[in-house]
């Protein structure tokens, strides 16, 4: 694939003149039953972003991207916890109950399924204003106004007839763009974006990803852009990294990932990816990926890597592969 739909890759980069979050050797590990060991599904994932820039995190279900932003927000569901490695803002390693006032503030998470995310018994003004005076000690009156200014903000036809509206009222589109108005209201540096365009039809997915570019261009916001979607990174992202079993497996400029592939596991996400430019058929990746709480001392796409040798039973770590910026963990990269 060398080319997105609309035959354009996202910028580059952008001046990385000031880091927001580095996240490094990230570990998160579940409980078990006494006796038992606890497992990871997140292991040694390390990445960073940049003011105004975009990181695409993607991979397959289940291969922890969720759940190391999840890590991030202090989010994480019960029975897990963060067990290993360092999360730091603007320069400072951050603890547990540092991230929760962070959270909302300065890193805003906008979630997959905004049906299920909003409270069917509020009306979205309600919600709307209920983080404004949490974050900014807002009365009701300019609370009220500034939810008005959101709405419109995210492109709200009719704002005030949508804002005493409940979430039920809504379509999935308009309930999206609700979720992201809820996440701009406290005016954070970083929006976490999981998934945002999966239970939405084909237009409305480009419509809110065109909002959301339009909104870090204006808002000079970062972004982190969880998918599937290797033409959503494509488009937006400046930078991607590519998770496998709970592991990044590759990272670098976006186009650079895209021309340059040197995991056999991205390679075979372009391969299987349709895209109207290319003559060449899809093909899919044999086989399935493993669950990320599995700890394989091997390399963890082996059994599905055409390149494998005896090497392969000893795990490969990241490493620079051509330039510096993009690495990959494959003892056969290129």
């Amino acid at each position: 694939m060398d080319e997105t739909q609309s035959g354009e890759f996202a910028p580059t980069s952008v001046p990385r003149t000031e880091v927001l979050l580095q996240v490094d050797h990230l570990e998160v590990s579940f409980e078990q039953p006494a006796g038992r060991p606890a497992v990871r599904g997140v292991k040694d994932v390390s990445f960073s972003i940049a003011a105004g820039e975009t990181l695409g995190l993607v991979g397959e279900s289940g291969c922890g991207k969720t759940m190391s932003a999840l890590a991030v927000m202090g989010l994480l569901p019960a029975g897990a916890a963060v067990t290993g490695g360092a999360i730091m803002w603007r320069g400072t390693a951050v603890d547990a109950r540092q991230i929760r006032r962070l959270r909302g503030r300065s890193i805003a998470m906008i979630p997959q399924d905004a049906m299920t995310a909003l409270n069917p018994l509020l009306s979205v003004q309600r919600q709307l204003t209920e983080v404004m005076k949490i974050h900014h000690g807002m009365g009701r009156a300019a609370a009220r106004a500034r939810a008005i200014e959101l709405l419109e903000l995210v492109r709200i036809d009719e704002p005030r007839r949508v804002a005493v509206q409940h979430p039920w009222q809504l379509s999935g589109g308009m309930a999206q763009r609700v979720v992201i108005a809820m996440a701009l209201a406290a005016e954070p540096d970083l929006l976490v974006a999981d998934e945002p365009t999966t239970a939405l039809d084909v237009t409305v997915q480009s419509e809110i990803l065109a909002l959301l570019q339009m909104l870090q261009a204006d808002l000079g916001l970062s972004l982190i852009m969880i998918t599937h979607d290797l033409g959503v990174v494509a488009h937006l992202a400046h930078r991607t990294a590519v998770m496998y079993a709970g592991r990044i497996v590759e990272t670098g400029p976006t186009k650079r990932l895209f021309h340059e592939p040197a995991h056999p596991y991205t390679r075979g996400l372009i391969a299987s990816t349709p895209h109207p430019f290319r003559v060449e058929a899809t093909k899919g990746i044999p086989g399935q990926a493993p669950l990320a709480l599995l700890d394989d001392p091997a390399c963890s796409f082996r059994s599905r890597c055409e390149k494998r040798t005896e090497v392969c039973e000893t795990r490969p770590e990241l490493k620079s592969y051509r330039h510096i910026d993009h690495e990959a963990a494959c003892h056969h990269a290129g």
